[in-house]
Protein backbone atom coordinates (compact mmCIF):
# COMPACT_ATOMS: atom_id res chain seq x y z
CA UNK A 1 0.00 0.00 0.00
CA UNK A 2 0.96 3.63 -0.71
CA UNK A 3 2.73 5.19 2.29
CA UNK A 4 2.34 9.21 3.28
CA UNK A 5 6.14 9.68 2.87
CA UNK A 6 6.43 11.60 -0.08
CA UNK A 7 2.18 12.51 -0.18
CA UNK A 8 1.33 16.01 -0.01
CA UNK A 9 -2.63 16.51 2.05
CA UNK A 10 -4.83 18.77 0.69
CA UNK A 11 -6.60 20.49 3.41
CA UNK A 12 -8.16 23.45 1.77
CA UNK A 13 -10.67 21.86 -0.70
CA UNK A 14 -14.25 22.88 0.33
CA UNK A 15 -16.38 20.38 2.43
CA UNK A 16 -19.77 20.13 3.93
CA UNK A 17 -20.41 22.06 6.97
CA UNK A 18 -20.13 19.14 9.45
CA UNK A 19 -16.55 18.79 8.32
CA UNK A 20 -15.35 22.04 7.06
CA UNK A 21 -11.28 22.45 6.98
CA UNK A 22 -11.48 25.95 5.70
CA UNK A 23 -8.20 27.20 6.53
CA UNK A 24 -5.07 26.67 4.66
CA UNK A 25 -2.80 24.32 6.70
CA UNK A 26 0.72 23.30 6.80
CA UNK A 27 2.26 19.67 8.31
CA UNK A 28 4.97 17.63 8.67
CA UNK A 29 4.17 13.54 8.39
CA UNK A 30 6.29 12.35 11.65
CA UNK A 31 5.97 8.36 12.67
CA UNK A 32 5.83 8.35 16.48
CA UNK A 33 8.88 5.47 16.21
CA UNK A 34 11.38 8.32 14.75
CA UNK A 35 11.18 11.01 17.19
CA UNK A 36 14.31 10.77 19.20
CA UNK A 37 14.80 9.40 22.65
CA UNK A 38 17.14 7.15 24.77
CA UNK A 39 14.75 4.07 24.78
CA UNK A 40 15.81 3.68 20.73
CA UNK A 41 11.80 4.56 19.97
CA UNK A 42 9.79 7.58 20.23
CA UNK A 43 6.84 7.66 23.14
CA UNK A 44 3.71 9.01 24.33
CA UNK A 45 5.81 11.22 26.72
CA UNK A 46 8.79 13.98 26.92
CA UNK A 47 9.46 13.32 23.05
CA UNK A 48 6.25 13.59 21.94
CA UNK A 49 5.50 17.01 23.77
CA UNK A 50 8.65 17.92 22.81
CA UNK A 51 8.19 17.68 19.31
CA UNK A 52 4.16 19.38 19.45
CA UNK A 53 6.31 22.45 20.94
CA UNK A 54 9.05 22.16 17.80
CA UNK A 55 6.16 21.73 15.53
CA UNK A 56 4.61 25.43 16.73
CA UNK A 57 7.33 26.93 17.00
CA UNK A 58 7.78 26.16 13.18
CA UNK A 59 4.59 27.52 11.95
CA UNK A 60 3.01 24.03 11.96
CA UNK A 61 -0.44 22.65 12.82
CA UNK A 62 -0.90 19.44 11.38
CA UNK A 63 1.05 16.19 12.54
CA UNK A 64 0.49 13.31 10.33
CA UNK A 65 0.73 9.97 12.02
CA UNK A 66 1.24 6.52 11.35
CA UNK A 67 -0.70 3.93 12.57
CA UNK A 68 0.03 2.88 16.37
CA UNK A 69 -1.67 -0.70 16.22
CA UNK A 70 0.66 -3.18 17.80
CA UNK A 71 2.67 -4.36 15.18
CA UNK A 72 3.23 -7.97 14.23
CA UNK A 73 5.59 -9.80 11.68
CA UNK A 74 7.84 -7.64 10.39
CA UNK A 75 7.27 -4.91 12.27
CA UNK A 76 4.40 -2.87 9.71
CA UNK A 77 2.56 -0.13 10.83
CA UNK A 78 0.21 -1.57 7.84
CA UNK A 79 -0.19 -4.57 9.11
CA UNK A 80 -1.31 -3.93 13.04
CA UNK A 81 -2.41 -6.93 15.13
CA UNK A 82 -5.51 -4.54 16.15
CA UNK A 83 -7.29 -1.43 14.37
CA UNK A 84 -8.32 -0.28 17.95
CA UNK A 85 -5.21 -0.82 20.18
CA UNK A 86 -1.82 1.19 20.89
CA UNK A 87 1.82 -0.42 20.77
CA UNK A 88 2.74 -1.13 24.20
CA UNK A 89 6.32 -0.31 22.75
CA UNK A 90 4.95 3.74 23.08
CA UNK A 91 4.43 3.52 26.32
CA UNK A 92 6.74 6.46 28.38
CA UNK A 93 8.63 4.88 30.89
CA UNK A 94 9.32 8.54 32.88
CA UNK A 95 5.95 9.08 32.66
CA UNK A 96 5.31 6.24 34.53
CA UNK A 97 8.20 6.94 37.25
CA UNK A 98 6.30 10.38 37.42
CA UNK A 99 3.04 8.48 38.13
CA UNK A 100 4.78 6.51 41.21
CA UNK A 101 4.60 3.02 39.52
CA UNK A 102 8.48 3.04 38.80
CA UNK A 103 11.73 4.02 40.53
CA UNK A 104 13.85 6.08 38.61
CA UNK A 105 14.78 3.98 35.94
CA UNK A 106 18.39 4.89 33.53
CA UNK A 107 18.55 4.86 29.91
CA UNK A 108 18.82 1.29 28.86
CA UNK A 109 22.22 0.03 27.03
CA UNK A 110 21.03 -0.12 23.50
CA UNK A 111 23.16 -1.93 20.57
CA UNK A 112 24.74 1.19 18.11
CA UNK A 113 22.63 0.53 15.16
CA UNK A 114 19.11 1.24 17.41
CA UNK A 115 20.81 4.75 17.46
CA UNK A 116 20.26 4.86 13.66
CA UNK A 117 17.05 3.12 13.47
CA UNK A 118 14.18 1.17 15.36
CA UNK A 119 15.35 -1.76 16.52
CA UNK A 120 12.67 -3.59 17.76
CA UNK A 121 12.86 -6.98 19.30
CA UNK A 122 15.61 -4.39 21.06
CA UNK A 123 13.52 -1.68 22.29
CA UNK A 124 11.23 -4.49 23.67
CA UNK A 125 13.42 -6.66 25.23
CA UNK A 126 14.50 -3.12 27.63
CA UNK A 127 11.01 -2.32 28.06
CA UNK A 128 8.73 -5.23 29.07
CA UNK A 129 10.52 -6.17 32.25
CA UNK A 130 9.84 -2.04 33.60
CA UNK A 131 6.17 -2.40 32.10
CA UNK A 132 5.97 -5.70 34.21
CA UNK A 133 7.03 -3.88 37.15
CA UNK A 134 5.19 -0.66 37.09
CA UNK A 135 1.66 -3.48 36.56
CA UNK A 136 2.51 -5.00 39.67
CA UNK A 137 2.49 -1.33 41.43
CA UNK A 138 -0.91 -0.49 39.43
CA UNK A 139 -3.80 -0.22 41.45
CA UNK A 140 -7.12 -0.19 39.53
CA UNK A 141 -9.20 2.93 39.66
CA UNK A 142 -12.58 4.86 38.57
CA UNK A 143 -10.27 5.97 35.65
CA UNK A 144 -9.14 2.57 34.54
CA UNK A 145 -12.72 1.00 34.81
CA UNK A 146 -13.88 3.79 32.71
CA UNK A 147 -11.71 3.19 30.01
CA UNK A 148 -12.16 -0.98 30.33
CA UNK A 149 -15.94 -0.16 29.59
CA UNK A 150 -15.67 2.64 27.00
CA UNK A 151 -13.06 0.38 25.57
CA UNK A 152 -15.71 -2.04 23.46
CA UNK A 153 -12.92 -3.80 21.74
CA UNK A 154 -10.71 -4.61 24.51
CA UNK A 155 -12.04 -8.27 25.92
CA UNK A 156 -11.74 -9.23 22.59
CA UNK A 157 -8.15 -7.99 21.60
CA UNK A 158 -6.60 -9.18 25.05
CA UNK A 159 -7.72 -12.44 24.73
CA UNK A 160 -6.42 -12.93 20.97
CA UNK A 161 -3.10 -11.13 22.61
CA UNK A 162 -2.51 -13.45 25.53
CA UNK A 163 -3.82 -16.91 23.31
CA UNK A 164 -1.52 -15.69 20.64
CA UNK A 165 1.90 -16.12 23.61
CA UNK A 166 0.60 -18.97 24.50
CA UNK A 167 0.78 -20.44 21.43
CA UNK A 168 4.22 -19.40 20.74
CA UNK A 169 2.94 -15.90 18.51
CA UNK A 170 1.49 -18.32 15.83
CA UNK A 171 -1.35 -16.76 13.61
CA UNK A 172 -4.50 -17.57 15.12
CA UNK A 173 -5.55 -20.09 12.17
CA UNK A 174 -2.66 -22.40 13.09
CA UNK A 175 -4.11 -22.68 17.25
CA UNK A 176 -5.78 -25.39 18.55
CA UNK A 177 -9.19 -26.10 17.44
CA UNK A 178 -9.85 -25.62 21.54
CA UNK A 179 -7.71 -22.00 21.42
CA UNK A 180 -9.58 -20.88 18.29
CA UNK A 181 -13.13 -21.78 19.77
CA UNK A 182 -12.55 -19.44 23.32
CA UNK A 183 -14.96 -17.26 23.68
CA UNK A 184 -14.40 -16.68 27.39
CA UNK A 185 -10.29 -15.81 29.32
CA UNK A 186 -9.68 -18.82 30.93
CA UNK A 187 -8.39 -18.33 34.71
CA UNK A 188 -4.83 -19.69 34.30
CA UNK A 189 -4.51 -16.80 32.02
CA UNK A 190 -6.25 -13.87 34.37
CA UNK A 191 -3.27 -11.76 35.82
CA UNK A 192 -1.62 -12.21 32.10
CA UNK A 193 -4.89 -10.59 30.62
CA UNK A 194 -4.91 -7.50 33.45
CA UNK A 195 -1.45 -7.14 32.41
CA UNK A 196 -2.76 -6.64 28.78
CA UNK A 197 -5.75 -4.54 29.65
CA UNK A 198 -3.25 -2.21 32.06
CA UNK A 199 -0.83 -1.84 28.94
CA UNK A 200 -3.60 -0.64 26.34
CA UNK A 201 -5.50 1.84 29.56
CA UNK A 202 -1.17 3.49 30.19
CA UNK A 203 -1.39 4.07 26.29
CA UNK A 204 -4.18 5.84 25.85
CA UNK A 205 -4.14 7.44 29.30
CA UNK A 206 -0.14 8.99 28.01
CA UNK A 207 -2.31 9.48 24.74
CA UNK A 208 -4.84 11.62 25.85
CA UNK A 209 -2.09 13.97 27.63
CA UNK A 210 -0.15 14.18 23.97
CA UNK A 211 -3.69 15.09 22.31
CA UNK A 212 -4.32 17.50 24.98
CA UNK A 213 -1.29 19.03 24.53
CA UNK A 214 -1.64 19.19 20.97
CA UNK A 215 -5.02 20.88 21.14
CA UNK A 216 -3.60 23.76 23.55
CA UNK A 217 -0.72 24.22 20.34
CA UNK A 218 -3.34 24.50 18.19
CA UNK A 219 -2.02 21.36 16.16
CA UNK A 220 -4.75 19.18 14.84
CA UNK A 221 -3.33 15.53 14.81
CA UNK A 222 -4.01 13.45 11.68
CA UNK A 223 -4.25 9.64 11.96
CA UNK A 224 -3.18 6.75 9.74
CA UNK A 225 -5.61 3.77 9.16
CA UNK A 226 -4.89 1.42 6.78
CA UNK A 227 -7.84 -0.09 4.39
CA UNK A 228 -7.05 -3.27 4.82
CA UNK A 229 -6.29 -5.37 8.18
CA UNK A 230 -4.26 -8.43 8.96
CA UNK A 231 -5.85 -11.91 8.29
CA UNK A 232 -3.64 -12.74 11.45
CA UNK A 233 -5.14 -9.65 13.54
CA UNK A 234 -7.79 -8.94 16.90
CA UNK A 235 -9.76 -7.87 14.09
CA UNK A 236 -10.67 -11.16 11.54
CA UNK A 237 -10.62 -13.41 14.86
CA UNK A 238 -13.10 -11.51 16.37
CA UNK A 239 -15.31 -10.51 13.69
CA UNK A 240 -15.00 -12.73 11.06
CA UNK A 241 -18.34 -12.07 9.15
CA UNK A 242 -16.61 -8.91 8.02
CA UNK A 243 -14.24 -10.56 5.57
CA UNK A 244 -14.09 -12.86 2.38
CA UNK A 245 -13.05 -16.08 4.62
CA UNK A 246 -13.35 -19.83 3.79
CA UNK A 247 -15.40 -21.69 6.15
CA UNK A 248 -11.99 -22.87 8.04
CA UNK A 249 -10.96 -19.68 8.51
CA UNK A 250 -8.38 -19.16 5.61
CA UNK A 251 -8.61 -16.71 3.09
CA UNK A 252 -11.28 -16.91 0.54
CA UNK A 253 -9.10 -14.20 -1.47
CA UNK A 254 -6.31 -11.80 -0.71
CA UNK A 255 -5.92 -7.95 -1.34
CA UNK A 256 -3.20 -6.64 -4.01
CA UNK A 257 -2.83 -4.39 -6.95
CA UNK A 258 -3.08 -5.34 -10.72
CA UNK A 259 0.57 -5.04 -12.69
CA UNK A 260 1.52 -1.70 -14.02
CA UNK A 261 4.29 0.22 -15.20
CA UNK A 262 6.17 0.03 -12.03
CA UNK A 263 5.06 -3.99 -10.88
CA UNK A 264 4.72 -6.82 -13.44
CA UNK A 265 3.25 -8.96 -11.20
CA UNK A 266 0.98 -6.34 -9.64
CA UNK A 267 1.18 -6.35 -5.67
CA UNK A 268 0.16 -9.18 -3.46
CA UNK A 269 -0.87 -7.46 -0.13
CA UNK A 270 -2.53 -10.66 1.06
CA UNK A 271 -4.81 -9.23 3.35
CA UNK A 272 -8.34 -10.10 3.61
CA UNK A 273 -11.00 -8.81 1.59
CA UNK A 274 -14.02 -7.53 3.12
CA UNK A 275 -17.32 -8.82 2.92
CA UNK A 276 -19.00 -5.60 2.08
CA UNK A 277 -22.41 -7.46 2.73
CA UNK A 278 -21.60 -7.66 6.51
CA UNK A 279 -18.50 -5.76 6.83
CA UNK A 280 -20.76 -2.77 8.06
CA UNK A 281 -20.33 -2.79 11.87
CA UNK A 282 -16.60 -3.38 12.16
CA UNK A 283 -16.12 -0.20 9.63
CA UNK A 284 -18.24 1.98 11.65
CA UNK A 285 -16.80 0.86 15.67
CA UNK A 286 -13.29 0.97 12.97
CA UNK A 287 -14.09 4.75 12.42
CA UNK A 288 -15.95 5.70 15.55
CA UNK A 289 -12.87 4.93 17.54
CA UNK A 290 -10.26 6.32 15.53
CA UNK A 291 -12.12 9.62 15.30
CA UNK A 292 -12.48 9.42 18.74
CA UNK A 293 -7.84 9.49 19.12
CA UNK A 294 -7.47 11.73 16.47
CA UNK A 295 -8.62 15.13 14.95
CA UNK A 296 -8.96 13.84 11.30
CA UNK A 297 -8.61 10.43 9.91
CA UNK A 298 -6.05 9.80 6.92
CA UNK A 299 -7.33 6.14 5.26
CA UNK A 300 -5.04 4.96 2.95
CA UNK A 301 -5.53 3.14 -0.62
CA UNK A 302 -9.27 4.78 -0.28
CA UNK A 303 -9.68 3.29 -4.50
CA UNK A 304 -10.91 0.03 -2.84
CA UNK A 305 -13.96 1.51 -1.84
CA UNK A 306 -14.53 2.59 -5.65
CA UNK A 307 -13.12 -1.07 -6.75
CA UNK A 308 -10.59 -3.12 -5.23
CA UNK A 309 -8.75 -5.89 -6.53
CA UNK A 310 -8.96 -9.48 -5.42
CA UNK A 311 -6.76 -12.07 -6.05
CA UNK A 312 -6.94 -15.98 -6.13
CA UNK A 313 -6.23 -17.73 -2.74
CA UNK A 314 -3.40 -19.40 -3.74
CA UNK A 315 -1.73 -17.45 -6.43
CA UNK A 316 2.25 -16.16 -5.30
CA UNK A 317 1.62 -13.13 -7.30
CA UNK A 318 -1.26 -10.53 -8.22
CA UNK A 319 -1.07 -11.14 -11.79
CA UNK A 320 -4.27 -13.20 -11.76
CA UNK A 321 -6.35 -11.13 -9.72
CA UNK A 322 -9.59 -9.40 -10.70
CA UNK A 323 -11.76 -6.06 -10.50
CA UNK A 324 -14.75 -6.21 -7.80
CA UNK A 325 -16.74 -2.92 -7.36
CA UNK A 326 -16.95 -1.29 -4.01
CA UNK A 327 -19.17 -0.82 -1.58
CA UNK A 328 -19.31 3.25 -2.88
CA UNK A 329 -21.88 5.62 -1.29
CA UNK A 330 -24.10 2.14 0.57
CA UNK A 331 -21.12 2.38 2.66
CA UNK A 332 -20.02 6.21 3.12
CA UNK A 333 -24.05 7.60 3.63
CA UNK A 334 -24.46 5.08 6.47
CA UNK A 335 -21.45 6.27 7.65
CA UNK A 336 -21.54 10.06 8.09
CA UNK A 337 -25.07 9.51 9.06
CA UNK A 338 -24.32 7.52 11.69
CA UNK A 339 -20.93 9.29 12.51
CA UNK A 340 -21.94 12.96 11.53
CA UNK A 341 -18.95 14.64 12.98
CA UNK A 342 -16.32 12.19 10.88
CA UNK A 343 -13.01 14.11 9.18
CA UNK A 344 -12.01 12.29 6.75
CA UNK A 345 -8.84 12.67 4.02
CA UNK A 346 -8.81 9.91 1.27
CA UNK A 347 -5.36 8.76 0.51
CA UNK A 348 -7.00 8.68 -3.49
CA UNK A 349 -3.44 8.33 -5.81
CA UNK A 350 -3.64 5.57 -8.47
CA UNK A 351 -5.73 5.47 -11.40
CA UNK A 352 -8.28 7.26 -9.71
CA UNK A 353 -11.74 6.57 -12.16
CA UNK A 354 -14.59 9.37 -12.39
CA UNK A 355 -17.01 7.49 -9.84
CA UNK A 356 -13.97 7.85 -7.42
CA UNK A 357 -14.01 11.36 -7.64
CA UNK A 358 -18.07 11.71 -7.86
CA UNK A 359 -17.53 9.39 -4.67
CA UNK A 360 -15.29 12.04 -3.05
CA UNK A 361 -17.15 15.02 -4.42
CA UNK A 362 -20.55 13.64 -2.79
CA UNK A 363 -19.14 14.45 0.61
CA UNK A 364 -16.67 16.87 -0.07
CA UNK A 365 -13.44 14.81 0.77
CA UNK A 366 -10.20 16.07 0.28
CA UNK A 367 -8.00 14.29 -1.67
CA UNK A 368 -4.45 14.14 -1.79
CA UNK A 369 -2.01 15.08 -4.47
CA UNK A 370 2.45 13.93 -4.90
CA UNK A 371 3.80 17.29 -4.95
CA UNK A 372 6.36 17.05 -7.36
CA UNK A 373 3.71 15.48 -9.63
CA UNK A 374 1.35 18.10 -9.25
CA UNK A 375 3.12 21.14 -10.89
CA UNK A 376 2.81 22.30 -14.56
CA UNK A 377 2.64 20.54 -17.57
CA UNK A 378 2.73 16.86 -15.94
CA UNK A 379 -0.37 17.83 -14.33
CA UNK A 380 -2.57 17.10 -17.27
CA UNK A 381 -0.54 13.56 -17.89
CA UNK A 382 -1.01 12.15 -14.77
CA UNK A 383 -4.74 13.00 -14.55
CA UNK A 384 -4.31 14.41 -11.64
CA UNK A 385 -6.62 17.24 -10.88
CA UNK A 386 -5.36 21.14 -10.53
CA UNK A 387 -4.90 22.10 -6.79
CA UNK A 388 -8.17 25.59 -6.02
Amino acid sequence: MDTPATQLTRLDTGVQDHQRLTDRKAGLVVPLFSLPSAWGIGSLGRPAIRFLDDLQTAGFSLWQLLPLGPVGFGNSPYQPLSSFAGDEIYIDIDDLTARGLLPTVAAPDLPADAQKKVDYPAVRAVKMPWLRKAFEAFVPDASYERFCQEAFWLEDYVRYRILKEKNGLRAWIDWPAEDQALTEIPDSLATEADFHRFLQYMFFTQWNTVHSHARDMGIDIIGDLPIYVGHDSADVKSMPEAFQLAPDGHLAAKAGCPPDCFTADGQLWGNPLYDWGTAYDFWKKRLSWNARLYDVVRIDHFLGFDRFWSVPPADATARNGHWEEGPKEALFDRLFQDLPDLRLIPEDLGDKRDSLQDLLDRYGLPGMKIAQHSLGPREEQEGFRPMP
